[in-house]
């Protein structure tokens, strides 16, 4: 059953600004109350914390995994500058540290969340994830995935307005209501990434030309 909504906002002004719905977010955190990490078969997932710096170091310094993410770390400052604005305290972000499951946490194998609340190529959350290179192939990121989304739309939510990308409007939309959606983006040669997200439900999103492959995916709770 669809959470309960607080007050339509108005008035809406340009015709790219819709109402929608997202995420409830107070306080300093983006999300409030913090989650619990999640567990899966195979995986912990948790927000960072200033102690994980040297484990995702680790990643960081992969070419391979940070090949989406302006290239890796050259140096621990570099990952430093990386690192810090994915804590909870940054407002922007809500990103996990995904951890081997085992008798206790394990290590660090990749990373993955809500990289940008409100993208600049849409003005929908970009969901993001990446995995070091010797982790690849094993299914862990589609696990991630979904145990991600699962959690991201149990979230509450409230309606609000979100500013969209004008080639992503709907002429025929005149209702002044967009369904809530989520947004990925991928290289074209990141075939696995894009099987991954077609596996979790995206569709390829048309309209954008920023030479990536772009795809969304509708909250399936999204009502008027």
């Amino acid at each position: 059953m669809p959470p309960k909504l607080e007050p339509t906002l108005t008035p809406l002004t340009p015709p790219y600004m819709l109402k929608t719905t997202k995420p409830k977010a107070r306080s300093l955190h983006p999300y409030e109350p913090l989650p619990e990490p999640i567990i899966t078969d195979r995986l912990i997932l948790r927000l960072f914390n200033e102690w994980d710096m040297g484990p995702y170091h680790t990643l960081a310094r992969q070419p391979e995994a940070m090949d989406s993410d302006g290239g890796y770390s050259v140096s621990f400052q570099f990952t430093k500058d990386r690192f810090l604005p994915l804590l909870p305290t940054n407002t922007s972000f809500f990103y996990f540290g995904i951890f081997l499951k085992g008798d206790s946490e394990g290590d660090l194998i990749g990373s993955g969340g809500i990289y940008d609340k409100a993208s600049t190529e849409t003005g929908w959350p970009r969901l993001e994830f990446k995995f070091k290179k010797e982790y690849w192939g094993q299914g862990y990121a589609t696990e991630f995935t979904t145990a991600f989304l699962e959690f991201w739309w149990k979230l509450p939510r409230q309606k609000t307005m979100v500013i969209i990308n004008e080639s992503l409007v709907d002429p025929q939309n005149t209702s002044g209501y967009t369904p809530e959606l989520l947004y990925a983006w991928t290289k074209p040669e990141n075939l696995e990434a894009q099987k991954v997200l077609q596996k979790v439900g995206f569709e390829y999103l048309d309209g954008l030309n920023n030479g990536l492959l772009n795809w969304q995916l509708r909250n399936p709770s999204s009502f008027e």
